[in-house]
């Protein structure tokens, strides 16, 4: 079954992040241009191309556990609501420096029915076993 990501799905996988030692919490919570696609993208993920739209999986240095462009690159649209007439995203874009503005943790509301380019959309997976009902 998929489905978009709900928004303690995000933190979780930022915890796992930390929990494995991929990143540190303050990579997480404070400053993510070592690891994400912003303006601001620094050491390994200064790469050419940083600071604009890239398609998924663009440069291993925007990469943690495998999994791209959490940090930067584009917000992700979650289900977590903020009041009655706001989703939340999260992981910071490629606009933003990364630091302190729009980390991978970082939260922002708009209204269900905007249409920014600098959104996306990431699912959760889950998958069954044979034994569960």
């Amino acid at each position: 079954q998929s489905y978009m990501i709900y928004g303690n799905q995000w933190d979780e996988v930022m915890d796992w992040l930390v929990d494995t030692e991929a990143k540190k919490s303050d990579e997480i919570n404070v400053n993510s241009s070592s690891w994400g696609n912003y303006s601001g993208s620094s050491g390994a993920a200064a790469v050419e191309g940083a600071g604009r739209p890239q398609e998924s999986g663009f440069s291993d240095a925007w990469s943690a556990n495998n999994i791209y462009d959490l940090a930067g690159n584009y917000f992700d649209w979650t289900q977590e609501a903020n009041e009655a007439d706001y989703r939340v995203g999260r992981g910071g874009d490629y606009r933003y420096a990364g630091k302190y503005d729009a980390p991978a943790s970082v939260r922002v509301n708009n209204t269900p029915d905007d249409t920014r380019s600098y959104y996306s959309c990431r699912p959760a997976l889950y998958i069954k076993s044979s034994t569960e009902t």
